[in-house]
C-alpha cells in the first residue's frame, strides 16, 4: 500500500471505536467490527482483509495459529 486510495473498499478489522470507525471510513475503507480472537479466522475466510495493529500484534496472532500438520 503505497497511496490511501490504496484502501479504498478494503474490509478492515476494528473495535468499537467510533472515531477509528469513522477515520476508516473517510479513507475509503469498511470497518468491519470483530473480537481479536476472530481476526486470524476472519482473515482466512474473508471477513476482514487486513487490521489496524500496534507492532506486536502480528506475533500474537501467530501465536493462535494451529500447528503444522
Amino acid at each position: 500500500m503505497t497511496s490511501p486510495a490504496d484502501f479504498e473498499g478494503r474490509k478492515i478489522r476494528t473495535t468499537q471505536s467510533e472515531v477509528i470507525s469513522t477515520a476508516f471510513d473517510e479513507l475509503g475503507m469498511n470497518p468491519i467490527t470483530i473480537s481479536f480472537a476472530d481476526t486470524l479466522q476472519g482473515m482466512k475466510s474473508g471477513v476482514v482483509d487486513g487490521l489496524r495493529s500496534s507492532r506486536p500484534t502480528p506475533s500474537r496472532l501467530r501465536s493462535r495459529r494451529s500447528p503444522p500438520r
